[in-house]
């Protein structure tokens, strides 16, 4: 990495969670330039590493909704209130409800912190392709059981075009998640960010890296509400990221 002027960098020798932790994130009305990234997987074996910039619930261009079978239209917007901390209901242990993630560009990663849980259930997980929802093709899903923060972990199809034909904004690139067998009650959570992918590996050996680096004449900028977060589909306290950013 070549050295720039002002430059900071942070460093976390224990990232002990899965993907819901910033490595860096610009304050009100402050931009961020960052100039490169890196996680390492010390997990003890192999595991998937991404790199993501994520986009919390307070962007104004991340909706989400409930997915009520019994509305018409299905969709129902509920972003107020999960960015005023409220606690949304996901799942009612009805079948065919669910909820659904709008933001204006693709994303790989949908972050949910399970704020109830509940056992059982089947879930459907689509995307828009220009025409109808169709089934998508996911890494990982989070457990409904448990609370905490989990995570919807995929690859962003190549026919994935914005739209949706449930109530939703149009213009918007959604995910649509449904309980084909409903949950034996109600499911919450009370935060939700998406993940854009910066770069995403799988099966990195163990102490093995995922790194990107910045042009000098093209760094990434962050504005308010977005951040730098790593991505670690096996948790270890001993899995590290490095972060090296100018404020401006």
């Amino acid at each position: 990495m070549s050295l720039r002027p002002n430059l900071s960098e942070v460093k976390y020798s224990g990232y002990g969670v899965a993907s819901s932790t910033d490595l860096v994130a610009p304050a009100s009305g402050l931009q961020l330039m960052i100039w490169y990234a890196q996680a390492t997987n010390n997990s003890g074996a192999s595991c998937d590493v991404g790199l993501m910039q994520k986009n919390g619930i307070a962007n104004s261009y991340l909706y989400f909704g409930q997915i009520d079978a019994s509305e018409d239209p299905d969709f129902v917007d509920k972003t107020s209130e999960l960015t005023s901390g409220t606690a949304v209901d996901i799942f009612t242990g009805t079948n065919d409800d669910g909820f659904m993630v709008q933001y204006a560009h693709r994303y790989g990663f949908i972050g949910i912190n399970v704020s109830t849980s509940n056992t059982g259930g089947s879930f459907s997980y689509e995307y828009w392709n220009g025409s109808s929802f169709t089934a998508l093709s996911t890494i990982s899903v989070p457990d409904y059981s448990s609370t905490g923060w989990g995570g919807v972990v995929f690859d962003p199809p190549i026919d994935w075009v914005s739209g949706d034909d449930a109530g939703g904004f149009t213009n918007l690139f959604t995910i649509k998640v449904t309980s084909t067998t409903g949950p034996a009650g109600a499911v919450a959570i009370d935060d939700l960010f998406v993940g854009r992918w910066l770069s995403y590996k799988r099966n990195v050996v163990d102490n093995g890296s995922l790194s990107i680096e910045f042009d000098q004449d093209k760094p990434l900028i962050l504005e308010f509400g977005e951040s730098i977060v790593p991505y670690f589909s096996t948790i270890s306290s001993s899995n590290t990221a490095t972060v090296a950013y100018t404020n401006v």
